[in-house]
């Protein structure tokens, strides 16, 4: 099974590079289904369930996203996976203009990570630190 969830997600993951997401989605989603229950405690739901949160976003299906997002978010305790769960719920969240909601997240990952910030675009880092002014922090 491990192997052929490898497999897939090394496809998956080939074809989003490429731009290809809708192809990688179905193969994100084929790896999903391999998990055994509980899911989040599989040693590949972080690689799965990021994988498929970056297609959505970036096909720009923001609520797709952010289903997969919670679905990552609820893992956390399960295992102990990265702080790109808050940032992606963050820029989520910001892309659809619900900026309280990304001001929120983004604090706990920065809160998480002080350089949370550093490979991401950096309108996300302004805006934090707009938001951050505006709140007197």
């Amino acid at each position: 099974m491990s192997s052929r969830l490898h497999e897939l997600m090394d496809q998956s993951n080939l074809l989003s590079e490429e731009g290809r997401h809708e192809e990688a989605i179905e193969l994100a989603l084929a790896a999903w289904a391999l998990l055994p229950q509980p899911q989040a405690e599989h040693e590949d739901f972080g690689w799965v369930v990021e994988s498929l949160i970056a297609s959505f976003f970036d096909l720009q299906r923001y609520d797709e996203a952010e289903q997969w997002a919670r679905v990552f978010l609820s893992g956390k305790e399960a295992d102990n996976l990265p702080v790109g769960d808050y940032f992606w719920l963050g820029k989520i969240c910001f892309e659809q203009n619900r900026l309280e909601e990304a001001r929120h997240y983004f604090q706990l990952a920065y809160a998480e990570d002080p350089y949370a910030f550093e490979d991401e675009p950096k309108k996300y880092r302004q805006f934090f630190k707009q938001a951050q002014a505006g709140q007197g922090g």
